[in-house]
């Protein structure tokens, strides 16, 4: 079964890496409070089940443009007699297909209103390792050789630090700038 959508609908499934890929440094985390996390599973499990009982899978395929042929061309040179001429086919572009869940959408709104409804609340909650560098010897060496360390403050590690690590972030921090 193929569906095309002609108002733009499919397009936004072309955007839906990038705001996987903007959000992948949060995770949505269920909180009640009170609870422990084999409360939190069961809850979970009971909602997700009752969505899918409410919305079962629908798997749809989306198509985006068309089966296009674009046209041959001529490109003549020279004149008359003397002249010659060269027609290039046309190129054939298969059309985008998407695999979807016609339901997932209304799934998910299914299993929030489960979950609020059972008391729980949807909260997103950053991964801190990867919002910043971790505080460690090269990172501070680091730190030094991009603001402006010289040769002689690289080579000489502050006291109480991983020495090799240190001058090899102070060097890569000199490298750096």
């Amino acid at each position: 079964m193929k569906t095309k959508y002609a108002n733009g609908t499919a397009v936004s499934w072309l955007f839906a890496p990038v705001l996987l890929i903007l959000t992948g440094c949060s995770q949505t985390v269920w909180v009640n409070a009170g609870a422990t996390d084999a409360d939190s599973q069961v809850a979970m499990d009971r909602c997700l089940s009752t969505a899918y009982l409410q919305a079962p899978s629908a798997p749809t395929v989306a198509t985006i443009g068309s089966d296009v042929a674009s046209p041959s061309f001529t490109t003549c040179s020279g004149r008359g007699s003397n002249g010659s001429c060269i027609t290039s086919r046309g190129r054939y572009t298969r059309p985008l297909t998407i695999r979807t869940d016609a339901n997932a959408r209304i799934r998910t709104q299914l299993f929030r209103q489960c979950m609020n409804a059972a008391g729980w609340s949807e909260q997103a909650r950053s991964n801190p390792a990867t919002m910043e560098a971790p505080d460690d010897d090269w990172t501070r060496g680091f730190d030094v050789g991009f603001a402006g360390g010289s040769a002689e403050q690289c080579a000489a590690p502050p006291s109480g630090t991983n020495g090799t690590a240190w001058s090899l972030g102070c060097r890569s921090g000199q490298n750096a700038r």
